[in-house]
């Protein structure tokens, strides 16, 4: 593709330098007109290197709009001498040389694109959750609709009348005439198709438990006994 440029002094030349693009199959989105603040963002993007921008801008401070336009690379130059035949001003001598204010910039876009893959891992406790949601769904449907429409015409004549026919036609008269017109009307209503029952059940069950309990227990020891005996 090639961006192709122009200036332009007046406003009003812009709307037909649209249409004829437009032919050259020119899209909407591939049309901008840059005026004003902002427009060194656009024309970055655009891929105009600094000196072309600024001398872009100089244009824009004079109250001038520049026009870019992307198209195919064949029809550039086709593109480039319609919009000179549209007001796109000519060139100007200046003292470092020419500038051109139609030009094209042949530009082409790639992209770098990366996929990153994320692994991870979540705990969750044990539940059913039943909820309900609205989903829209959208529906197209074609409905004729009535239309009626009184029409006034007007016919010359150049005829003579009659005294009768004058006396009777200078008389105020009013018509009246109602237009009846169909409107499409929608109206909705909500109709059950179904139920969803959500119920707990409780059970019970006996379960044996082995377990092992501690106590103390007492215990009494008798020792012998030594006695002394007297001697005689």
């Amino acid at each position: 593709m090639t961006i192709v440029i122009g200036v332009y002094d007046d406003s009003a030349k812009i709307e037909p330098v649209r249409k004829a693009l437009a032919k050259l199959g020119c899209r909407d989105q591939d049309i901008a007109v840059h005026k004003g603040r902002g427009a060194d963002t656009a024309f970055s993007r655009l891929g105009f290197e600094p000196d072309e921008i600024a001398e872009l801008r100089q244009e824009l401070n004079q109250g001038r709009l520049v026009i870019t336009a992307e198209v195919a690379d064949e029809k550039a130059d086709h593109a480039l001498d319609m919009m000179r035949e549209h007001g796109s001003l000519p060139p100007e001598e200046e003292e470092s040389g020419s500038h051109e204010r139609g030009k094209t910039q042949e530009s082409h876009r790639l992209q770098e694109v990366e996929e990153e893959v994320s692994v991870g891992k979540r705990s969750t406790t044990r539940g059913v959750r039943v909820r309900t949601t609205v989903v829209e769904q959208p529906i197209r449907e074609t409905v004729a609709l009535r239309q009626e429409r009184v029409n006034v015409e007007h016919h010359e004549r150049d005829e003579a009348l009659s005294p009768e026919e004058a006396e009777k036609a200078l008389k105020p008269e009013t018509v009246e005439m109602q237009e009846t017109i169909e409107e499409a009307e929608v109206q909705k209503a909500a109709r059950l198709i179904g139920e969803v029952n959500v119920s707990k059940t409780v059970e019970t069950h006996n379960e044996t438990i082995n377990e092992t309990v501690r106590k103390t227990e007492v215990e009494v020891e008798r020792t012998n006994e030594n006695r002394g005996r007297d001697k005689r």
